[in-house]
């Protein structure tokens, strides 16, 4: 098997969640976990891998979220076919508030606790910005 890693394709992260520490955060960067919920057309239960993508470099130009906050979500972009290593289609809709938290639950069964928070935090800002109240069905 060769793999060709020129590729501008291969977008793939090797570094884990806690080896992308940042030193502290400018004081005119405000934290996505501690912004003022405003009104949102946001819905991480059911949002492309594109749409996520457009939505954290909208925050990160706003200066609404640091590098750091955007780890985990940038992670959540990534979608590789295993067999062929290239990007697949990333406008099907996916539900990354519960994707984070099964991956959190996973890397804490591993006992990779860093990464776990690191999503942890990221699902605190997903439910922060989601919009509208959760609705159940019966």
């Amino acid at each position: 098997m060769e793999i060709n890693t020129t590729s501008p394709n291969a977008n793939v992260m090797v570094k884990s969640l806690t080896e992308q520490r940042s030193q502290q955060p400018e004081t005119h960067v405000k934290h996505a976990s501690e912004s003022v919920r405003q009104e949102s057309n946001v819905d991480f239960r059911n949002m492309s891998r594109d749409d996520l993508k457009e939505w954290i470099n909208e925050q990160l130009q706003a200066g609404n979220m640091t590098l750091e906050e955007s780890m985990p979500f940038m992670l959540m972009t990534l979608n590789l076919d295993a067999q062929a290593l290239e990007p697949t289609n990333g406008s099907e809709p996916v539900n990354f508030m519960e994707m984070a938290k099964n991956v959190a639950e996973f890397h804490r069964s591993i006992g990779n606790n860093d990464s776990a928070d690191a999503l942890d935090r990221a699902l605190d800002i997903m439910r922060n910005e989601q919009r509208g109240p959760l609705s159940i069905t019966v």
